[in-house]
C-alpha cells in the first residue's frame, strides 16, 4: 500500500479526553491469562491464548468461503498446515501481544477456537502482519479516486517501541448476531492499553463492509480518518478492487 501524507481526523474531538474500557484480567489455574466476555451466546465466551490444539478448528473457519473471501491475508486455500505456522507463529511470541483467541466453553485449550482478534506492531497495511513470507499477498499500490486526492494511509509504525498497532478480527460465521465482537474489542483494547503500554490502535474496514464498520464505529475513541484507499482483492478470492476507511484510537 502506498504511503501518504498522514491524515487527519474527520472529527476535532479527542479521543485521549474518554477513558479506557475496564479491565477485567483473570487467570486460569495453570496461569494463562484470559478475559470473560459478556455476550448473547448460550455459551462462555473468553479472550485467551492460542494453543497448538487450535489448529484444526482455525483451519475448518478460515477455510469457509464466506469467511475467507471476506479477509484479504490468509491464503486460498487455507490449510492446516497455514493454521500450524499461524499458531506456531504467535506462541513463539513474534507478534508480541498474545491474547488472540476468541474460545466458547472454557478459557484453557478445552475450548473451542471460534474466532481471532488481535493487536499486533503496526504496518503500512493492517492485514500484511499475518502473512505467511511464501504466500504474501503483493498489495498494491492505491489509487485515489477521481476528484479525490486524499487517500488515508496507515502510518509508519514506531519500530523502537511498538506502542502503536493495528487491529483485526474474524468470527466464525456460526456464531455472529450474538454480540460477541464488541465485547472482545473492548476488552482487547483495554488490556493492550493498561498492561501492554499501547499508545495508538489503527484499523481499517472495507466500505461496503457495514457490521465490521459498526464495531469500530460504536467506540467514540476511534477516530475517523479523512479519505479512503482501494486494495486490489486477489484473484482467488473474487478479484477487483474495495475502497478501505481506516480510524485511529489514540491514548
Amino acid at each position: 500500500m502506498s504511503q501518504t501524507t498522514q491524515p487527519q481526523p474527520s472529527n476535532s474531538s479527542s479521543s485521549t479526553s474518554i477513558p479506557s474500557p475496564p479491565l477485567n484480567l483473570q487467570h486460569t489455574a495453570s496461569g494463562s491469562p484470559y478475559i470473560p466476555l459478556t455476550s448473547r451466546s448460550p455459551h462462555p465466551v473468553f479472550l485467551t491464548h492460542l494453543f497448538e490444539t487450535d489448529a484444526p478448528a482455525m483451519a475448518t473457519e478460515l477455510s469457509d468461503p464466506t469467511l475467507n473471501k471476506a479477509l484479504i491475508a490468509p491464503p486460498t486455500p487455507y490449510t492446516l498446515d497455514d493454521a500450524k505456522w499461524w499458531i506456531n507463529n504467535v506462541r513463539t511470541g513474534n507478534t508480541k501481544l498474545p491474547l488472540c483467541a476468541l474460545r466458547l466453553h472454557a478459557p484453557d485449550s478445552t475450548g473451542l477456537l471460534i474466532g481471532g482478534i488481535s493487536l499486533a506492531p503496526s504496518e503500512p497495511s493492517s492485514f500484511s502482519h499475518i502473512l505467511k513470507p511464501s504466500s504474501a499477498v503483493s498489495i498494491p499500490k492505491s489509487e485515489p479516486e477521481s476528484g479525490n486526492n486524499n487517500t488515508s494511509s496507515i502510518p509508519e509504525p514506531d519500530t523502537k517501541t511498538n506502542k502503536s498497532v493495528t487491529l483485526d478480527y474474524w468470527l466464525s460465521p456460526n456464531h455472529r448476531q450474538l454480540s460477541i465482537m464488541k465485547p472482545a474489542v473492548s476488552a482487547l483494547i483495554s488490556w493492550g492499553i493498561q498492561t501492554c503500554g499501547v499508545t495508538k490502535i489503527f484499523v481499517i474496514a472495507s466500505e461496503d463492509n457495514i457490521a465490521s464498520r459498526s464495531i469500530i464505529e460504536s467506540f467514540p475513541q476511534f477516530v475517523r480518518q479523512e479519505g479512503f484507499e482501494w486494495l486490489e482483492w486477489p484473484e482467488k478470492k473474487g478479484g477487483g478492487k474495495r475502497k478501505t476507511l481506516s480510524w485511529v484510537w489514540e491514548v
